[in-house]
């Protein structure tokens, strides 16, 4: 009788599972992933008129911030290997190898955000000795939005296409949602301030002034006949707003009054500085992923009450230049701040830059205006990358004709020049910047 000796090998043979060889799911190898969701670039596509009348409605606003200001995810997925095996992901731009994402698991897939735009990428695969490893690209439309835990409408300044058809660096700006809340200021009531002895006869002569300007308006509402039709404000109202009547103007203006009646008495108690809005993974993710070296601060002294540095950290620099928005980029105040931001701009060793105010749409979106369009950023192009805050902003008074309008009309109108770059480069040259200047910041910031 013949009697075979199996070895423990051959006794676990039936109940073994090979490895299996790694293999790519998706994206196939050399496959253009799209950064931007379907919604997102179907607004994006609208003609001008359309997509302006569509962002003055309520209800698409509703539908348009329901997109969310987040880009689309890349889902990276891949099959093989031992049961239970732990995978290490890398993906790294082409060509310079730089390792944009990291992560060990279990999972058969990841899925990677912030990706840039019009840029290729390889991505591996390791489980032990076995390796993957495949490529994809990116579309290029822009913009490059970037999702940044607690800190909502934020993207790259980078992306689109400027001067001589060469891209905006990416990489390079960010623009922001502020990095801490505003600080809170606590105030007096107007019976508080009475008791006090507060008021003071500026705070009277300035009730009394916008008192009588809003019974003039009153006046006017009642008998509209008298008021004459050459007045300045009227005439740069009703350009933005041709088919408006007269009184509807009153109207307007009485409630600016109103506005402005209330701040008279806006006489600070206390103040308390604003919350950080960053946990310690996004601050190392500012700082070490995207490198942020410089932070542009455009919030006013009392906003930035208590601060002294940057929320990041005290190895990014921050500048703290109080900007204006809109047409008040036209006045002193804001010629003045820009002038100051400019030059921060100048200076490659302050590279990554990220700048904001507190909600990044209206000086933020003031200042991107004017460096895209140094940059040479299509006039369309302007116009989106504003309206891009409609991802997160949802409100109608964030508009084209109570915002952008005034800025664009604040160029068209106060700058001489043949078109909108031309005036906006003539706008920082009569600032005291030279064409040298302008010429290194496109340098720095042109692909």
């Amino acid at each position: 009788m013949n009697v075979k000796i199996l070895t423990a090998s051959a006794l676990l043979a039936p109940f073994m599972i090979a490895a299996a060889s790694l293999e790519v799911v998706s994206p196939k190898d050399g496959a253009t992933m799209p950064t931007l969701s379907d919604g997102q670039k179907a607004y994006l596509a609208m003609p001008h008129k359309e997509r302006i009348a569509y962002f003055a409605s309520k209800a698409c606003r509703k539908k348009m911030a329901a997109l969310r200001w987040y880009p689309k995810r890349v889902r990276l997925e891949w099959k093989g290997g031992a049961p239970g095996a732990s995978y290490r992901v890398s993906v790294k731009r082409v060509p310079d190898g730089r390792e944009f994402f990291a992560h060990e698991g279990t999972n058969t897939f990841v899925e990677v955000e912030n990706l840039e735009i019009a840029r290729d990428y390889e991505w591996t695969v390791s489980a032990g000795e076995e390796r993957l490893c495949s490529h994809f690209s990116t579309e290029g439309q822009a913009p490059r939005l970037m999702h940044i835990h607690g800190v909502p409408n934020a993207r790259d300044l980078g992306g689109r296409i400027g001067l001589g058809g060469r891209r905006v660096q990416q990489g390079m700006v960010f623009r922001t949602t502020g990095l801490n809340d505003n600080a809170t200021t606590v105030r007096y009531k107007r019976r508080e301030l009475e008791k006090a002895g507060k008021i003071t006869p500026e705070m009277r002569a300035k009730e009394k002034k916008i008192k009588d300007h809003i019974a003039k308006y009153k006046g006017y509402l009642a008998d509209p006949g008298k008021f004459p039709r050459s007045h300045r404000g009227w005439q740069a109202w009703s350009k933005r707003h041709p088919s408006a009547t007269v009184s509807e103007y009153f109207k307007m203006r009485i409630e600016d009054d109103k506005r402005h009646l209330e701040r008279v008495f806006h006489v600070a108690k206390k103040r308390i500085p604003g919350k950080n809005r960053l946990d310690a993974a996004t601050k190392r993710y500012l700082g070490e992923v995207l490198g942020i070296r410089s932070e542009i601060d455009l919030r006013s002294d009392n906003e930035c009450y208590g601060m002294t540095g940057s929320p990041i950290g005290p190895s990014v620099k921050w500048f703290h230049y109080s900007s204006s928005a809109y047409a008040s980029m036209q006045k002193e105040r804001g010629r003045e701040a820009f002038k100051k931001v400019f030059s921060v701009f100048l200076d490659e060793k302050n590279y990554p830059i990220v700048f904001h105010c507190i909600s990044g749409q209206d000086r933020t979106g003031s200042v991107a205006f004017i460096l895209n369009g140094l940059l040479g950023v299509s006039e369309e192009e302007l116009y989106l990358d504003w309206e891009t805050t409609g991802f997160w902003n949802p409100h109608t008074t964030f508009c084209h004709e109570r915002c952008f309008d005034r800025l664009v009309d604040g160029f068209n109108e106060k700058v001489k020049g043949a078109n909108l770059h031309e005036k906006i480069e003539n706008y920082v040259l009569s600032l005291g910047f030279t064409k040298a200047d302008i010429e290194k910041f496109r340098t720095l910031m042109l692909e």
